[in-house]
């Protein structure tokens, strides 16, 4: 999501998703960070709304540069994107305009339905006969491949630019005048990186999906740590 240029202390910073723009460069994130920002009586509201639950690559060690989000809404033929919009526009300013974190929101209408990966023994099972590189973790045809997201994303470091516009995708529909769409990935598969996530998996443990915001704040650093979904060899704490 937030591409693959980093910037130094020396260039030019510029990053846009949605209608929210920022010129200051966000961090890794980390325990505190999360909390400091779950904490932010201004966004409190929100996260309560939404029902906000912590998921993605923080839920197996730091090593990323964004914090996925999932907010829940149960949507129908009456409800008001451009209000949910405006939402998450509240939630991107925040962190990164405030907090120096860098989000990854997406609105799902149940929690059920947000991405629920397979175990590492059913990936090898549906993967049978092929070389591990070739492995593929498909999303199926089920309910949680359908979700809400900010579709268009710019981010400037020095003279380069990177961009990206959703919605310009045929399987994805825009639901406000600005940049909310919803999004349609039946029969598209994860990503590698969660196919190799999945395989160093410790089976003995316990696979964290999400975690709701509450149950998070309510932690210190070393329960969480402990909770995350440990990697056998490559697994590393920052």
């Amino acid at each position: 999501m937030s591409f693959d240029l980093t910037a130094d202390s020396n260039q030019v910073f510029n990053y846009q998703i949605g209608s929210v723009t920022t010129s200051i460069p966000w961090s890794r994130p980390s325990f505190e960070k999360i909390k400091s920002f779950f904490e932010d009586d201004s966004i409190l509201h929100l996260l309560e709304k939404y029902n906000v639950h912590l998921t993605g690559g923080c839920m197996w060690n730091f090593n990323t540069w964004d914090i996925d989000l999932i907010l829940i809404h149960d949507w129908d033929e009456f409800t008001d994107w451009n209000a949910i919009e405006q939402d998450l526009n509240i939630l991107n300013d925040t962190a990164l305009n405030k907090h120096k974190i860098l989000l990854d929101l997406t609105v799902f209408n149940k929690i059920d339905h947000s991405f629920r990966f397979p175990t590492k023994s059913q990936l090898i099972e549906c993967n049978k006969g092929k070389n591990e590189s070739e492995y593929v973790c498909e999303r199926g045809l089920n309910e949680n491949s359908v979700f809400v997201k900010i579709g268009y994303i710019k981010k400037q470091v020095g003279e380069e630019i990177q961009e990206t516009s959703l919605n310009l995708n045929e399987i994805k529909k825009l639901l406000t005048e600005n940049y909310l769409c919803e999004i349609d990935v039946r029969n598209t598969p994860h990503s590698y990186k969660i196919v190799q996530k999945i395989l160093t998996f410790d089976e003995s443990g316990k696979f964290i999906h999400h975690l709701g915001y509450k149950e998070f704040i309510a932690m210190d650093s070393e329960a969480f740590f402990n909770i995350q979904n440990k990697r056998t060899l490559s697994f590393f704490r920052q």
